[in-house]
């Protein structure tokens, strides 16, 4: 038996809208509301509950590519794509094995005093006039430590910013405007020839940088190609710190934004933990995730057949009133919080521990340090990044 199919609709958040991330939080509630599984215009299906959400990513069979190998709304033949988030298992896991240890919760506390450092020397330099928190701490300390542990010297790592936020649209495919291909095509063509010079030089004098680790990597016999490794390479450095520029520039934001929560965290700096889990609940810097179906699935009772594109809005699912007591209340205490600013599955985000080092250190930092910062604006503007990242925080005392 076969169950209908809707009539393709955006109720009312089309991504495309220009005030769409504005309305963010609103145009999800309303879409959760009305068709919490929802067809959209262009083909593909968005859950909005958490129940729905949670099931796709850990519980149901699904992948990033179909089930014949192929990623959804991407000419390969051109640039075969090989990043680990682009593949799926047997694939996937090889890669991901390779690089794993790099980024366990030991190796995040191995790194912990070296990113101490960092935020305070940028804290040093503010000052105390008036600041924007992006430039001054949000980008350029995700920046550094990712560069760090790729070994990408001090100087290029302004172009290394740069570069990865015109990648972040190679994860739209063919969807992604004339423009946006441009940049993220350009972004490529840089950050490739540097990492190939990179690695050559790595070849010859090899450290103990992440670069390094991938130059010799070998496990059960299996070494990466040359393609694979420059691949991982210019993964790694995009999802190294564009997405925690988001949490922290996000998370730093709601915290102005209800001062009370400031006050709470300064009397007690234990609460950092679950408010940076809040932070990531509340405004998350990736607000959704994809996956095709490698098997029929039903959701809200439409039957979904194999590689069916659904999208899993994470943003919604966080603020899913059936699992969170008064969603929309911004609670650094909160707990438990189950949310989903991780994604799930065996594509649960690698750098989860080292995106909670960096941001559970620079909010705590900041607020020890300069406690009676206010936002001169409470209107944000965003990056033309993929993700959701305020470009501009400017604060002042």
């Amino acid at each position: 038996m076969t169950t209908p199919t809707p009539s393709p609709s955006w109720h009312g958040a089309d991504p495309n809208l220009p005030d769409f991330r504005d309305r963010l939080h609103e145009r999800y509630h309303h879409l959760r509301d009305v068709a919490p599984v929802n067809l959209t215009p262009g083909g593909y299906w968005r859950l909005s509950r958490h129940a729905d959400v949670e099931t796709l990513l850990k519980r149901t069979k699904v992948g990033v590519r179909t089930t014949d190998g192929k990623l959804t709304s991407t000419d390969e033949s051109k640039l075969p794509r090989l990043f680990m988030l682009e593949e799926d298992p047997p694939n996937h896991t090889r890669l991901r094995r390779l690089v794993a240890r790099y980024f366990t919760p030991k190796a995040m506390r191995a790194l912990h005093e070296r990113v101490i450092a960092i935020t305070n020397s940028l804290l040093d330099g503010m000052g105390s006039q008036e600041v924007d928190l992006i430039s001054a701490l949000a980008l350029p300390l995700p920046v550094a430590v990712i560069c760090e542990i790729m070994g990408v010297a001090a100087e290029d790592r302004h172009r290394f910013g740069e570069w990865s936020g015109d990648m972040t649209y190679l994860l739209m495919g063919d969807n992604a405007s004339a423009d946006q291909q441009r940049r993220a095509n350009a972004g490529v063509m840089h950050m490739s020839g540097y990492i190939m010079r990179a690695i050559e030089q790595r070849r010859r004098s090899p450290s103990d940088d992440l670069i390094s680790v991938l130059v010799g990597a070998e496990r059960d016999g299996e070494q990466l190609s040359h393609a694979e490794l420059l691949w991982q390479c210019l993964g790694l450095v995009l999802a190294g710190f564009e997405t925690t520029t988001g949490l922290i520039g996000n998370g730093v934001r709601q915290l102005l934004l209800h001062r009370e929560q400031v006050e709470r965290l300064r009397a007690d700096p234990s609460l950092i933990d679950t408010a940076v889990e809040e932070c990531l609940r509340y405004d998350p810097p990736v607000v959704a995730t994809g996956r095709v179906l490698h098997e029929p699935a039903e959701f809200g009772g439409y039957r979904l057949p194999t590689n069916s594109k659904v999208i899993a809005l994470l943003a919604a699912a966080n603020r899913d009133p059936a699992v969170f007591e008064d969603p929309d209340r911004f609670d650094i205490g909160r707990d438990p919080n189950p949310h989903l600013g991780f994604g799930g599955g065996p594509h649960l985000c690698l750098g989860a521990h080292l995106a909670r080092l960096e941001a559970r250190v620079a909010i705590a930092s900041l607020f020890e340090r300069r406690p009676n910062l206010v936002l001169r604006s409470e209107r944000t503007s965003w990056t033309n990044s993929l993700f959701r990242i305020p470009s501009s925080l400017v604060v002042g005392t």
